[in-house]
């Protein structure tokens, strides 16, 4: 088999399997890294495409000094341009899958402004069994949805301030397409 089709057919698993597959290769990439290194890209989405598109682009010193931003952040985070270094295309499927998580949650929260409200006031609500027995629309989609529940049990406060950034950089997004 051709080398290149291989390649292919590698990527399509991966992408297929998701985040498991790439948390597989490189389990030691925090949820924490993955949060700080988001925070960083927000303002930056020309940036983290190209890191999406093109992973191993973290370890191109011509990258890095067109882009002295990230060559900065790397060196001041040494722990996340460790991780990144390792396995670039697994921290940034860690991303993603990070990123569709909070997309995901706020589209529901968006169908459930009650819902929105309550754990913008109090994120820790959303572990809080008699407030998940009030709501089942919640319970439901946390069912389904478990890298969403994993994030709300483990930090809460994060979690929903994420979901806040989101909507802000989608609200920029669509004032930007306006102009």
């Amino acid at each position: 088999m051709n080398l290149k089709y291989f390649a292919s057919a590698l990527l399509g698993v991966a992408v297929i399997m998701g985040p498991s597959f790439a948390t597989a290769q490189d389990s030691d990439t925090t949820k924490k890294q993955i949060h700080q290194f988001d925070v960083f890209l927000d303002p930056r989405p020309k940036l983290g495409s190209e890191l999406t598109h093109n992973p191993t682009l973290v370890k191109d010193p011509t990258f890095l000094k067109k882009n002295p931003e990230l060559a900065n952040y790397l060196k001041t985070h040494k722990d996340i341009g460790t991780e990144l270094n390792e396995n670039p295309t697994a921290f940034m499927q860690g991303l993603d899958a990070y990123r569709q998580a909070v997309t995901d949650f706020d589209n529901f929260l968006k169908t459930h402004p009650q819902v929105h409200n309550d754990l913008m006031k109090d994120p820790k609500l959303a572990n809080d069994t008699s407030y998940l027995q009030k709501h089942p629309g919640l319970q439901d989609f946390l069912s389904k949805n478990a890298s969403v529940k994993a994030e709300l049990q483990n930090d809460p406060v994060n979690f929903m301030n994420r979901e806040k950034g989101y909507e802000k950089w989608m609200a920029g997004r669509a004032q930007a397409k306006a102009k």
